[in-house]
């Protein structure tokens, strides 16, 4: 399991989420075959491309959808992209749509690459569904990216790695053509010594997030609690559908949430288009970008909920890239 540390005050420890819900960090690195100019928020790309390789790799019905296939609780492509008959198991009354127990984004800056040149994503993975690792590299092995206004490229894979732990960014080869896969794919993600020691963090979007507060669209101000609130949600959606784990105490985490200050982060607004392979069109949306200063007193408790969700992402699209954000401290300078 990941393992959180914690702080040395007694009063106002984070709460080691880690327990309810470990996951696995990979890296897959590709070989272009053909020159590529390789854009900004090519996540949308990776995400058809992965669903139509899984789909052509193990799908061995006729039937155009996954609703009624015998095959769908074990199939990697069913599991990612069509689990919605999954509702049906969630406990309560509130059944919502399943989040895939993936995140996938790219790590490639965008720019010009020659042939032979390495493109890379990353791949996170709650680590209780390890058992889609092994399709999943199988359906990446060689793939063909189709970005707009370029010709077809044809991309190998040359090596999977896993990230043991965050800290030192220790990664091990699993596969290069032959499987190396370690006995727990679950990666260390300790919280740094700056973040438990200081009061205030810099939240930067790496990439745009797409949020909603009663229906409508978040397009600038995004209060602490609304934040934290939404990602404790996203939390306990994974976890409570991917995971035999379970949370801690329901009135606990809301008096958590209860206690958070009510301020304001401003972000700036963004507004743009995705293209949706499996619609055949394009998807507009409004969002937030940017950067703003977080004070951590009154989030304690979910210190390492906030370090986690870098990996898990935020908002619509947060699986395939949307949402993403780094932590760091105040006095570290962006370019």
């Amino acid at each position: 399991m990941p393992h959180f540390a914690r702080t040395a005050s007694a009063n106002a420890s984070p709460y080691d989420f880690s327990g309810s819900l470990a996951i696995g960090l990979f890296q897959f690195h590709f070989t272009l075959q053909n020159p590529l100019d390789y854009p900004d928020a090519a996540e949308s790309v990776w995400r058809g491309t992965l669903g139509h390789a899984l789909r052509t790799l193990l799908c061995h019905t006729p039937q155009q959808s996954c609703g009624h296939c015998l095959l769908r609780r074990k199939c990697a492509f069913s599991i990612v992209f069509e689990n919605s008959y999954m509702r049906e198991l969630q406990k309560g009354p509130l059944r919502v749509e399943p989040p895939p127990p993936i995140t996938l984004y790219s790590v490639s800056p965008s720019g010009h690459y020659h042939e032979g040149d390495t493109l890379s994503i990353e791949l996170v993975l709650i680590a209780e569904q390890q058992a889609i690792l092994p399709a999943i590299v199988s359906a990446l092995d060689r793939v063909v990216l189709q970005f707009k206004g370029q010709e077809a490229v044809t991309a190998s894979l040359s090596e999977v790695t896993h990230i043991k732990e965050t800290t030192q960014f220790s990664q091990q080869p699993i596969w290069n053509g032959n499987w190396q896969l370690p006995n727990s794919i679950a990666s260390q993600i300790d919280m740094p010594e700056w973040l438990l020691r200081n009061d205030r963090v810099r939240l930067r979007w790496l990439t745009p997030a797409v949020l909603k507060h009663r229906g409508a669209p978040i397009t600038e101000n995004l209060t602490l609690q609304q934040m934290m609130t939404m990602l404790l949600r996203r939390f306990t959606l994974l976890q409570s559908y991917w995971t035999q784990q379970n949370l801690p105490n329901s009135d606990e985490i809301s008096d958590w949430l209860s206690a958070i200050e009510q301020v304001q982060l401003q972000f700036k607004p963004w507004a743009g288009t995705r293209r949706s392979r499996q619609q055949n069109r394009h998807m507009h949306f409004q969002g937030i970008a940017g950067e703003a200063e977080i004070e951590t007193q009154s989030i304690q408790h979910l210190l390492a909920l906030l370090w986690m969700g870098q990996w898990l992402h935020l908002g619509k699209g947060a699986s395939f890239g949307m949402g993403r954000y780094q932590l760091l401290p105040v006095n570290n300078t962006f370019g």
